[in-house]
């Protein structure tokens, strides 16, 4: 199955974003979503604790009434399992629907046995709560202990042309045991949509700042290779953000390509890449080119230096 566009909902009132971007709205949130959907985009992909709650309740609202039209994913951080059906409850609450197409167990805690919280979300599958069990940011060795309390259906983590890390081991292992997979960063947090050196423009205080592609070690070694990526898609008459999503989407092991936006330009641009068939011999330039970045960092490493 080939790879689809959908919208990452991330942005929507949350507080990572609005530090950075003052000028974020609801209503603007609400022309977003319209765009996306103008554009065919029908995945989105939410979570609890975006916004606390704010994401979840917007997402939902807009599409209440194409319901049965489009799939949402929503997560949970860890949380009790015994109160895992109770958070559920309220998301299909929040999201204005009877049943999430896909629900992520998001983000995994190495110290402790998640197989409890893996059987909740089977529990709460029984009865039709949702419809598919994922794990968002979780590595091979991280999964393979709970596939013995339950069917993991989908596994989401971080893929761009800057950030490949999963093709090591996390790509073969869910291939290998039937797990679909969902990128998100899909543009690297913007350094793929815009001009080279476009980050160094970014205030002090935004919190890209923390990326581990923006750390003084890292970035001028990224430099050349944002350069002529950003050259291959002017040569060919499309966006550096085109180019970036186009790729994601010749990947055949990806269902879903996830990209963020905060203005309905950017869902109009992005949505373009899914009739974009970049040449083979464009793809094999690429990805000769941005194949070195799997070594820069351990598989065990996410994009946000972050330690669950």
């Amino acid at each position: 199955m080939n790879s689809e566009l959908g919208l990452g909902c991330w942005a929507f009132g949350d507080e990572y974003w609005s530090s950075s971007d003052s000028t974020y709205s609801h209503r603007e949130t609400v022309r977003v979503i319209r765009a996306a959907l103008r554009a065919g985009i029908a995945h989105f992909d939410t979570a609890q604790g975006y916004g606390n709650g704010v994401s979840e309740q917007v997402t939902g609202q807009q599409l209440r009434q194409i319901r049965r039209s489009v799939s949402i994913a929503s997560k949970t951080y860890l949380r009790p399992a015994s109160t895992v059906e109770q958070g559920i409850e309220k998301s299909l609450r929040r999201l204005c629907t009877d049943y999430i197409d896909i629900f992520y167990l998001h983000w995994p805690k190495p110290s402790q046995d998640l197989r409890p919280q893996i059987e909740a979300l089977e529990r709460a599958r029984q009865k039709g709560y949702i419809r598919a069990i994922g794990l968002s940011n979780f590595s091979a060795p991280q999964i393979q202990p709970l596939l013995s309390a339950g069917q993991i259906d989908y596994c989401q983590f971080g893929y761009s042309l800057l950030w490949r890390t999963a093709e090591l081991s996390l790509v073969p292992f869910c291939r290998k045991h039937n797990i679909r997979m969902v990128s998100y960063s899909s543009l690297a947090q913007g350094l793929l949509a815009h001009p080279p050196g476009w980050a160094e423009s970014l205030p002090p205080e935004d919190p890209r700042h923390r990326l581990l592609f923006l750390q003084p070690e890292v970035s001028p070694r990224l430099q050349p290779i944002l350069q002529q990526l950003w050259d291959y898609s002017r040569k060919i008459g499309i966006t550096g953000a085109q180019l970036a999503l186009a790729w994601n989407l010749s990947r055949p092991w990806n269902r879903y390509t996830l990209f963020g936006a905060r203005r309905p330009s950017q869902v109009e641009e992005c949505s373009q890449a899914g009739s974009i068939h970049l040449p083979p011999e464009l793809i094999e330039k690429i990805d000769a080119l941005t194949t070195p970045l799997l070594h820069l960092w351990p598989e065990s490493e996410n994009i946000f230096g972050h330690r669950p």
